[in-house]
């Protein structure tokens, strides 16, 4: 039987993703709460939420701005180049807007919820936290507790992009006392009905969030090229900074996940870059931040913008930058040319059996890498954007696929080229592209692959299940 290949989902723009997304979330939780009446003005939104919800593409990070005062949330006393980092008990307080990383935010669903979230900072990569349920409190900040209801948040839409923020003593927050003054303290009090400007808060994705236009961005597994079924991840899958950079047998556990973010808008293609772990949010370090020091460990710690946290993607034994389609070999670099380099320990003290260090680039195979794409923080269907900042989809289904696969690239163009490696990074010899938008994937091993595909201009990858 023919049928006709479906059309490429239409997607949500990102700047409108926090507003339908919340609006959403709020609807379920009133289906879930009988008790609770249906006064919401805005039906028509919320039943075009339950259509799109689906379609859309995650945000980046988003700023969260008082109705009041117009000021926004930041980290205080920090910066984009901070200290004290880890301080936990550092408050949350309102300043004006100037799109520093302390001041932008990421919500992440808390699992098996529709309206609860954590709210991370992008700078100091800690979670929003109250210390207890009595009004008055502080907003401080704090490390990853899977089970602190006090890091949990619920975003009621109240109109716009407005919400008013409740915790989980259901208590709302507010800039303390109600002042305008910079640096005022963010605090929970008792809420206000109607809900009052001062305990409104609109929620909006920031401009001023680093555009990535370098080669790197998602999800990356990385891998040493002699031993493909293993791969760098955090010991322990621990959330704490400090904790020691291993190699483990190939999982689908983010802690094995990494995204290479560019350091700033003077980043190259191959860097510097930050490796952030997806599990943890912490960025790779060389322990001590001994730059210099053959054999230093590597950890995962808290970003400061320091060196030590500033890696180079460099192939080895060739001068060209990285490319599309092109998972390795790679040194994983402090400097972009000579430096020390990411390798496997190979010494005989057990008790470092299997840690990371950084050494002496000699191309051993201890320290080479492939570094594969495994998804993306933009969304399904996202692909990595390339130096002229090129960012459509490529739409692959059925996904997971047994047989055969239907590709679409935007504006309905013809992909020229496809092809489909492994996470070894090898090309596969029983996939064939023969120009008709579909790929017979049948005689593939069942597993993960990338499906790359150009249209003679750009290059575009996305991950495949094969079933």
């Amino acid at each position: 039987m023919i049928t006709s290949p479906r059309r490429p989902r239409r997607r949500l723009p990102a700047s409108q993703f926090w507003k339908y997304s919340l609006y959403f979330a709020h609807f379920i939780h009133k289906l879930n709460n009988p008790t609770h009446k249906m006064k919401h003005k805005y039906p028509l939104i919320l039943l075009l939420t339950i259509l799109l919800m689906p379609l859309v593409s995650q945000a980046q990070y988003v700023k969260i701005v008082n109705r009041a005062t117009s000021k926004a949330l930041e980290i205080a006393n920090l910066t984009s180049n901070p200290t004290g980092l880890n301080s936990t008990l550092t408050p949350i307080t309102q300043q004006t807007f100037a799109g520093t990383a302390n001041q932008e935010w990421q919500m992440l669903l808390v699992p098996g919820t529709s309206d609860l979230y954590r709210v991370q900072n992008r700078n100091n990569r800690l979670y929003w936290q109250m210390q207890n349920n009595s009004a008055s409190t502080n907003v401080s900040q704090g490390e990853f507790d899977a089970n602190n209801l006090n890091q949990q948040f619920r975003f009621e839409p109240i109109g716009g992009t407005g919400y008013r923020i409740v915790t989980a003593g259901q208590l709302v927050l507010q800039i303390k006392n109600g002042s305008t003054a910079t640096g005022a303290i963010l605090e929970q009090f008792n809420p206000t009905f109607p809900t009052t400007p001062i305990q409104t808060w609109d929620v909006t994705t920031s401009t001023n969030a680093p555009v990535y236009g370098s080669a790197f961005v998602g999800a990356y597994k990385i891998t040493p090229q002699f031993s493909p079924n293993k791969a760098m991840q955090v010991d322990a899958q621990s959330g704490s900074a400090g904790a020691y950079i291993v190699l483990g047998d190939v999982t689908t556990a983010t802690t094995q996940e990494w995204s290479l973010v560019p350091v700033d808008a003077n980043s190259t293609v191959i860097g510097p870059y930050r490796l952030v772990n997806r599990l943890s949010g912490l960025s790779l370090t060389i322990e001590g931040q001994q730059n210099t020091t053959e054999g230093a460990f590597l950890q995962q710690g808290f970003y400061a913008g320091v060196q030590a946290q500033k890696w180079y993607v460099r192939r080895v034994n060739n001068a060209n930058p990285p490319v599309y389609g092109y998972t390795g070999p790679y040194y994983i670099a402090n400097q972009p040319s000579g430096g020390l380099v990411v390798q496997l320990y190979l010494g005989t003290d057990k008790r470092y059996a299997g840690r990371l260090q950084i050494g002496r680039p000699i191309a051993q195979t201890n320290q080479v890498w492939n570094i594969t794409l495994e998804g993306n923080y933009r969304g399904a269907g996202s692909v990595l954007a390339n130096k002229s900042g090129h960012n459509a989809a490529l739409s692959i289904y059925p996904n997971p696929v047994s047989d055969m696969l239907t590709i679409s690239l935007p504006n309905a163009t013809q992909p020229k080229t496809v092809t489909v490696t492994d996470m070894r990074g090898a090309t596969s010899q029983v996939v064939r592209y023969n120009g008709n938008s579909q790929l017979d994937v049948s005689k593939l091993t069942p597993g993960i692959y990338i499906v790359t595909a150009t249209d003679g201009q750009h290059e575009y990858r996305q991950k495949l299940i094969k079933e």
